[in-house]
């Protein structure tokens, strides 16, 4: 008869965290792929900086309440929020009892926002390939207020109880479509 093996966590549980991590390594690289395609199409050819282009000349023609409302709230996620929403982030780390996990939480989401910036200002570069005389920005992808909104939502998800995880998820998700 064979010796019975001693229960390890990941048998006990069911999970392999080695095979959770070889997947979340997969979904980061796929989703990493996906973004440099994204930039690639959008802001590398002509076709996808005339799609920019239509796209903000035709926010400009919006109705002038409704552009009023969307600068308003755009103009609220600032530097002095950020650092805001970073330090409630930490509170709900203290509050929860998992201090490492509120700090690691407002780091990422930290870091995340400030890779964005560090990308569109160093890196991802526009040339001008639509001659354009209204429309001359250079900054279009990624987008910062996004950028934030997203890193602050995945921030609190991963914060959130489990049992309100899926809640929190759509919350987050929501005002993050709603700023993108």
């Amino acid at each position: 008869m064979g010796t019975a093996a001693a229960a390890t966590p990941e048998t006990a549980t069911g999970v392999d965290r080695v095979a959770v991590s070889q997947r979340l390594l997969i979904a980061a690289a796929f989703s990493a792929g996906l973004a440099a395609i994204t930039y690639l199409l959008m802001v590398r050819t002509v076709l996808g900086q005339r799609f920019d282009n239509a796209a903000l000349l035709g926010s400009l023609q919006q109705d002038p309440s409704s552009r009023v409302h969307d600068i308003f709230f755009l103009e609220r996620i600032n530097a002095a929020s950020f650092i805001a929403v970073l330090l409630i982030l930490v509170a709900l780390g203290y509050a929860r009892r998992r201090r490492v996990l509120g700090v690691a939480a407002a780091f990422a989401a930290f870091v995340s926002v400030n890779g964005t910036d560090l990308l569109k200002d160093h890196l991802l570069s526009r040339q001008f390939l639509v001659r354009d005389d209204v429309i001359r920005s250079a900054n279009s992808f990624p987008s910062g207020h996004t950028a934030t909104a997203i890193g602050c939502a995945f921030a609190l998800v991963i914060l959130s109880p489990p049992a309100l995880r899926g809640l929190v998820a759509i919350l987050a998700g929501s005002y993050s479509w709603a700023v993108a």
